[in-house]
């Protein structure tokens, strides 16, 4: 069964975070419905999928400090 992860106004952004899930060997489906793209993965994989994202998110954060 597929779970949404993470809900974006920016379909770029979902593109981008399915991109990144799927370099990581995850399964991901975008779904867009009423001006909103959900990025899913499976219930397995939820959990991995959500550190991945954190990961990637916490290099972002360290870079920008660094500028």
């Amino acid at each position: 069964m597929w779970t949404a992860i993470h809900i974006s106004h920016n379909p770029t952004a979902a593109d981008q975070i399915k991109s990144l899930l799927e370099q990581e060997g995850i399964m991901v489906s975008l779904r867009h419905d009423s001006g909103v793209t959900e990025v899913l993965v499976s219930e397995l994989e939820a959990e991995e999928a959500h550190e991945i994202m954190a990961d990637k998110m916490m290099l972002h954060s360290v870079k920008d400090k660094r500028k």
